[in-house]
């Protein structure tokens, strides 16, 4: 598919209703961090201790309160889909289909 028809059908039509009009159940999954994104952070917060604490600046404070908290990690794969979800998806399809 090209890029711009999935921008349009399934960014735009399919996924954007649920990322604006839809709040997860208590009982399924929170939105994760890819564990990348964790490493890149704590590198970058470290460098920045790092730099903060060379510097010979007067701190106020503990400059660890700069590593933010953990967040889930999105190493599990995720099993199933409710199926509200599934049905948000297929009508944002339908409905685009529907105006062309």
């Amino acid at each position: 598919m090209p890029t711009a028809r999935y921008h349009d059908w399934i960014r735009r039509c399919a996924l954007w209703g649920l990322v604006d009009g839809r709040r997860p159940g208590r009982d399924e999954h929170a939105l994760q961090t890819p564990d990348w994104a964790l490493a890149q952070i704590a590198e970058i917060s470290g460098a920045a201790i790092a730099a903060i604490s060379a510097s010979r600046a007067t701190i106020a404070g503990d400059l660890t309160n700069l590593i933010g908290p953990s967040a889930p990690s999105a190493d599990a794969e995720l099993a199933t889909v409710p199926v509200d979800v599934a049905v948000e998806l297929l009508l944002g399809l339908v409905k685009k289909a529907a105006r062309q």
